[in-house]
Formats: structure tokens, sequence, C-alpha cells
């Protein structure tokens, strides 16, 4: 199961295409969840407030045929919609259909944080429990991604963040390409610093692939830069960057300035993945 949000404005629309398509590639069915802060639990059996409900179930039914006309899949599609926070709505679909993915748009309808990102968007990085995909504001791809673009460190985050973009590489027979950025060593030459960049993604590598189990066909590459601008750049509209983020704790859950960089800028959908 997918579970996306759907709010009406294009950035939703955006997501839901996505999420049909990616359902359709892995066999599963979509989620589309429409979240509005309407009708409290003691008016909401009132006929005023079941019109309203009404028009809401409606508005979200609009934006799923609209998507399959474009679309034309068969894939299933569950409407739901809920009364609150849209973030709250959608972590309770993925949690009661153990979804595979969460699927938001960049900006949406609701709350805009530092004029790139939604609110809804940021919440769902930041505290989802489960690969969360951010898609931009630009028209999403509609074939298959050129090629999936993972952005590694020497966390334990990027070995998770490889293992699944290899998965997603897999499905739809993209190539792989893993990135690592770096800056200049002290008393080191370029070559040699560029040498040890290459070294860090053959090391992420080898904890990812091993044995006879098929693989993608695999870049790595090194480049001179900040992390996120790097991977900014590495990443065109039509390919999907994949990044790796710290694991939550019972105090707080943190994403980091790479990935937080990345899903303002990017002009391809990112992913964000979590340790397990």
């Amino acid at each position: 199961m997918i579970v996306v949000g759907v709010d009406g404005s294009r950035s939703g629309a955006n997501a839901l295409a996505w999420a049909i398509e990616e359902a359709d590639q892995r066999g599963t069915a979509v989620t589309a969840v429409r979240a509005w802060m309407g009708v409290s639990p003691i008016i909401e059996d009132t006929a005023g407030a079941q019109e309203l409900i009404a028009a809401q179930c409606e508005k979200l039914n609009t934006s799923v045929e609209r998507a399959r006309r474009v679309q034309t899949s068969d894939v299933p599609i569950v409407q739901q919609v809920a009364a609150g926070e849209a973030y709250d709505a959608i972590a309770l679909a993925a949690a009661a259909t153990e979804a595979e993915l969460i699927v938001v748009g960049r900006r949406g309808l609701g709350r805009i944080v530092g004029g790139l990102v939604g609110s809804v968007s940021l919440h769902c990085a930041h505290y989802g429990t489960r690969p969360v995909v951010i898609i931009p504001h630009e028209e999403p791809r509609s074939t298959a991604p050129k090629r999936i673009v993972v952005g590694v460190d020497t966390s334990s985050e990027s070995v998770e963040a490889l293992r699944w973009g290899a998965a997603e590489a897999l499905l739809w027979s993209a190539p792989l390409v893993v990135v690592h950025a770096y800056s200049p060593l002290p008393f080191a030459s370029h070559d040699d610093a560029h040498a040890a960049a290459l070294a860090v993604c053959d090391t992420i590598a080898d904890k990812v692939f091993s044995g006879d189990e098929p693989r993608p066909t695999v870049e790595l590459l090194a480049v001179e830069g900040h992390p996120a601008s790097v991977l900014v750049r590495q990443a065109a509209g039509n390919d999907l960057l994949v990044v790796g983020a710290p694991a939550h704790h019972a105090a707080a859950a943190v994403l980091g300035s790479v990935a937080s960089r990345c899903i303002a800028h990017a002009k391809s959908p990112v992913v964000i993945v979590r340790p397990r």
C-alpha cells in the first residue's frame, strides 16, 4: 500500500500521479487521504456537518478521477477523508495499512514553512516511520525514473538509503548512482581526496551488495562540494533522489540539514529513508 496526501493543490495532484505510477509498478494499491479542519466530533452527525463532509469526499473523488484519466491505470485507490491535521491523517492511514511509502507534495494549500516547503511535507519527513517521498511542484515524471541517485556518507543511514535505492533501481530497471560529496583534505592532493571519497562509496556499496543477488547497474561518483548542493545538482527532474535520515529517538526526531535542503531545492522527487 502507498499512502498519498491529496489536498487539491498542484503539488497534491503531482503526488497522487506519482503514487499511482509507483503503485502500478509495485503491484500494490493506493490510499488517497484528504484532511480538513472542519467538523468537531460533537457535531459531526448533524445534517450540516454531513453536507460539509460530503463536499470534501466529492473534492477528493474529483482529484482521483482526474488522476485516473491522466494515468490510465487500474491501480486500486481507496479514498479517505478525515477531519484534523493532514499529517496526522496521513500517519494514521499509513499505520493502519502498513504502507510501504508515504507520498506528499512539497507545497500544498496549507501553511508554508520558509516559503519553499509546506508544513505537511516537512512534518511527514521529520516524523515519518517509513520512507517518505516528497514530490516537487514541477510536473512529475511520466515514465520510469532515468536514474536513482543516492547520497551517501559513512553513516548507517546511508546504508539504509542505498539499500532502498538499489531495490527501487531494480524495480524500474534504472541505473543506480551512488554519490558522495567531499571537501578538500588538508595536506592532501586533489587526486588523493577524490580517491578517498570514492572509497567511501565503495565501502557503503559493499555493505549493501553481497553474494549473487540481483543488482542494478551501479555508478560510484565522488564530487567536491557541499553535500546538499552536490545532490541537488546531480538529480535532474526525471531522476529520483534518495537521502538517509537519522533514526527516531524517544526524545526527538531529527531531519538532517542535507535532507532538509534537498527537500527544499531538488527538482526531482526526494525520498527520505530512515534506519529500520
